[in-house]
């Protein structure tokens, strides 16, 4: 874990409803602390190759210990065919690499939500269908 903090960052702003506070503004101080995750980050010192993979598609999905998988497909900005197109090779990405070995149903439920919003289930067997030969 990769810990960044800042203290007492001072900076100005005009804020608020009233056109009075709009017009007059405050000074503001802030401390904030953030953890990240930086293992992947920091195993290349090879800046280029590491962005080039980022902007070429690269998936990094991790498990918790109950085998749920987090990870982000998009943003609000994104729409509704950039974020199938994000789910879809996510999980292409997780049916490949699946074991040989494993044995019976390897998805179980496929869930997709915002961030502070409600789950949507999708259906599981569209991402685990054995596909068809021609």
């Amino acid at each position: 874990m990769v810990e960044i903090e800042i203290n007492d960052m001072q900076f100005y702003a005009h804020h608020g409803c009233y056109d009075l506070e709009q017009k007059v503004g405050t000074y503001f101080t802030v401390s904030l602390r953030l953890k990240y995750d930086a293992t992947e980050a920091i195993k290349t010192d090879d800046v280029t190759k590491a962005v080039n993979e980022i902007k070429s598609g690269k998936i990094e999905y991790r498990l918790d210990k109950t085998n749920i998988i987090h990870c982000p497909i998009g943003k609000v900005s994104f729409g509704p065919d950039k974020l199938k197109e994000n789910l879809d090779t996510l999980m292409d990405a997780i049916v490949k690499a699946k074991p040989a070995a494993t044995k019976g149903q390897y998805i179980k439920s496929v869930t997709v939500a915002s961030t502070m919003g409600p789950g949507v289930k999708i259906n599981a067997n569209k991402f685990t269908a054995a596909p068809v030969a021609e």
